[in-house]
């Protein structure tokens, strides 16, 4: 019962002449005319006001003057206040008061005169005139209750006070909030034009055959002859338009199929329970629970019928003698059997008579006839790929899918189809969870298009790159936004894999002769230096698993970028060369190493497998032959998981303590190498940059002592410390050299050290706490027993450079 057939207003193309759903339209902005318009006002018995000698007008505010034709009456808000102004020539004109300021200043009016104020709902009932159509020539096309009900104020809920005049101008067959109130005060969805959007009968004459946007200036220049426009303008804004041809849509009453979201499905209606299974379905990312929940809550009737000449038939019949709409499940299984039986599918309905078609003998239910019509629109065709979990899933024996994954336009599209299809045929969701990613752009971030010759295809990046660099590239970016893509992105992404396919290289060049079953070692027997990699390993096994639950790929690639980089390629492996060299084969300092990396290998390559797939199965065929017992794929192995068995966190916190010391030690002993270079290349003052060293070295070498008190420090600002330090000392040379000039020149010793510290800014307070401080460090902090007198020295420099900035 969810599904039926009525007038009502919906986007039209008036190109390609059929009905189109909110999904399928586009919104561009167009130029519109904005026009003020009066209706004359009729009865005054309604008012408590001594207007009787004053012609009395509402003014109305429309950017579609085509719509006017089918003008059935006029809006108002009950509770809004409505003033009468008098412009000084006899004409009275209400507007909402909040407007009247705004109003005044749109149609550059510098005089009128409030004279009283009513609240909307005195206005209701009041009777009008329409600018240039007489009620007559309408009584033949209209309904007696629309005749008598048409041309009146009508209270609304959907008025507002934000622009316009407070009184809004209502064509029943022209929008949807008309069409709600016209239907709740006994109007009907009236709307004089054809297919192409041409006027016809009982549309006034001079409009006929004109199409709707070519009648907005006839339509205005007739107001204006007859002196009914009070404003013409134009205005910039959003106008639903095409998705196929582009040309904007108009909204207009015709004859649709549509499934009603307050239609009552077991107690609850279908929007109801639609809202429900959002709740209950994960959104990714987590934004797109609300838009898809403020869609479905505000929509209208969805309409499922379109006027083309090819696609899923809407297989109904209609009694040719009384009308009915034949509801029989019978006839619909036979329609269905026949089309999955013939050869030409869905084409048998456009191609069979209805006799055909309808079980021998068939009659209408109500009357008795045996003569049909078949309906001759079709289906939308998102009502067609909104159905897909019907013929994919369900088959399968599953009531759900487990994820939906399209772009973010599909909320209102395939996302939301889908799901009002699956809750109104099975009162559940299609799927358990839906994905939505952004759109791919260039690396300047503009839309990919042929006119801009920026578009790169698929299989040119797999021909350039491989197949491989174009699934990094997939997985690296942060899918919820807009992806850039182009060849500089992908050489970035090339050298991420190449360094990642190294790693992976080196793990497995290193077991050549391990056999797991037998070399390996108990992980309480390790090395600690094994201990300690597989411990992080573990952290890291962790956090992938919650990313890829979470579908956070650009996450998991990065951990394990990193885990790559930063612990194994730069520490660990860098380390073990000794052991896995030097030790011989068989020994337990190797056969630990080899174990750890056997571990190290089985978890990383099938924790890139689902995205460095080629890689991953290339690799996990030479993994098979140090043991043939793995599944055949590595597709058939799942990625380990973590284990607290495999964790030491006394060992984890030792090698943290350890790496950060390292750090500064390594830091230092670059510093003590610049300073090398810069005693016997330079050889001289590096004087053109003298101001700036103070301050830079200060900033530097605070930034060290966070690094010895276990803050951590990038090895960029580590690098520069290390040469400004050089550059500092050099400038302490060059402070010697001009003290020893004033000197020359006959100066006691405090003029030239004053003389000499002026003329070098503060270079040598820097230099001389830097130096200083520098080689304390250098000596305590790679000694864990001096680590406490190291942080110590690093506080003695921080004040230090706190002394030489203020």
């Amino acid at each position: 019962g969810l599904a039926y057939r009525s007038k009502k207003p919906v986007h039209w193309c008036i190109y390609d002449k059929t009905a189109e759903a909110e999904a399928e339209v586009e919104y561009y902005e167009k130029e519109d005319p904005s026009i003020y318009v009066k209706f004359p006002i009729k009865g005054r018995e309604l008012l408590d006001s001594d207007l009787k000698d004053k012609e009395l007008f509402a003014i109305i505010w429309t950017t579609t003057p085509w719509t006017l034709p089918a003008n059935l009456g006029i809006m108002v808000k009950e509770d809004a206040d409505y003033a009468f102004i008098d412009i000084g020539n006899g004409e009275v004109w209400i507007v909402a008061k909040a407007l009247v300021e705004e109003f005044f200043k749109v149609i550059g009016m510098t005089r009128g005169e409030v004279i009283t104020t009513v609240k909307g709902k005195n206005l209701v009932g009041l009777e009008y005139s329409h600018p240039f159509i007489e009620k007559k020539g309408l009584k033949d096309f209209l309904s007696d209750e629309t005749l008598k009900n048409m041309w009146k104020i009508y209270p609304s809920e959907f008025v507002s006070l934000d622009t316009g005049t407070g009184l809004v101008h209502m064509a029943p067959g022209h929008g949807q909030e008309d069409y709600t109130i016209g239907r709740r005060y006994g109007l009907e969805p009236y709307a004089p034009l054809n297919d192409e959007g041409r006027f016809v009968e009982p549309a006034p004459e001079f409009l006929r055959n004109i199409r709707v946007f070519d009648a907005n200036p006839i339509i205005i220049e007739t107001l204006k002859e007859r002196g009914f426009l009070v404003y013409e303008g134009k205005i910039k804004h959003f106008y639903p338009h095409c998705w196929r041809c582009k040309n904007p849509v108009i909204f207009r009453a015709t004859s649709q199929w549509f499934i009603g979201m307050d239609i009552e499905l077991e107690g609850k209606t279908l929007r109801q329970r639609a809202l429900e299974e959002i709740e209950r379905v994960k959104w990714i990312p987590e934004y797109g629970k609300n838009r898809i929940k403020s869609m479905v809550d505000n929509r209208p009737d969805w309409c499922i019928s379109r006027q083309r000449f090819w696609g899923v038939p809407i297989t109904v019949f209609y009694c040719e003698k009384c009308g009915e709409i034949v509801k029989d499940k019978e006839v619909f299984e036979r329609v269905a059997k026949l089309v999955e039986s013939s050869e030409k599918g869905t084409d048998i309905w456009f191609e069979l008579p209805s006799e055909k078609l309808l079980p021998k003998g068939y009659k209408c239910p109500k009357c008795g006839n045996t003569t049909f019509i078949k309906e001759e629109d079709i289906l939308d065709v998102w009502f067609d790929s909104g159905c897909s979990h019907a013929s994919v899933i369900r088959p399968l024996g599953f009531n759900k899918a487990d994820l939906y994954l399209e772009g973010s336009d599909q909320h209102r599209g395939w996302f939301q189809a889908s799901l009002l299809e699956s809750v109104g045929s099975y009162m559940e969701a299609p799927y358990k969870a839906v994905l939505t990613h952004g759109f791919i752009v260039d690396e300047q971030g503009r839309k990919m298009s042929k006119s801009l010759g920026n578009v790169i295809s698929p299989q040119e990046v797999v021909r350039e790159f491989g197949a491989d660099i174009l699934r990094l590239w997939v997985v690296s970016e942060d899918y919820t936004e807009d992806v850039k893509l182009g060849k500089n992105l992908l050489r970035k992404i090339a050298d991420d894999y190449r360094k990642i396919r190294n790693t992976l290289r080196f793990l497995i060049g290193n077991l050549y002769d391990f056999n797991p079953e037998k070399d390996s070692v108990d992980f309480k027997n390790l090395h600690h230096f094994d201990r300690w990699i597989l411990s992080k390993l573990q952290k890291l096994l962790e956090k992938i698993h919650e990313n890829y639950q979470n579908y956070l790929f650009y996450r998991v690639h990065n951990l394990i970028k990193n885990f790559m980089i930063t612990d194994l390629s730069a520490v660990y492996l860098d380390v073990l060369k000794d052991r896995l060299y030097v030790y011989a084969p068989d020994s337990w300092e190797r056969r630990s190493a080899q174990t750890a990396l056997w571990k190290l290998l089985i978890s990383l390559t099938t924790s890139v497998a689902p995205y460095l797939s080629f890689t991953a199965e290339e690799l996990w065929e030479h993994i098979r032959k140090i043991d043939p017992s793995l599944p055949e794929s590595v597709f058939l192995y799942e990625i380990p998981k973590p284990s607290g068995e495999y964790i030491d966190e006394e060992v984890l916190k030792d090698y943290e303590t350890l790496m950060k010391e390292s750090q500064v030690f390594t830091t230092l002993i670059g510093g003590i190498g610049v300073l090398i270079v810069l005693f016997f290349y330079f050889r001289k003052p590096l004087s053109t940059i003298m101001p700036l060293i103070p301050i830079v070295i200060a900033v530097i070498w605070t930034g060290g002592a966070m690094g010895l008190l276990g803050i951590p420090v990038d090895m960029a600002t580590a690098g520069i410390g290390s040469l400004l330090l050089g550059i500092g000392i050099d400038y302490g040379i060059h402070l010697m050299h001009r003290y020893e000039e004033e000197r020359k020149k006959g100066r006691d010793v405090a003029e030239s050290i004053e003389t000499a510290v002026v003329s070098t800014g503060m270079a040598v307070m820097a230099t001389t706490a830097t130096t200083v401080a520098g080689f304390l460090a250098l000596v305590m902090a790679p000694l864990p027993m001096m680590a406490n007198l190291g942080k110590v020295c690093a506080l003695g420099i921080t004040f230090c450079m706190i002394c030489v900035i203020t």
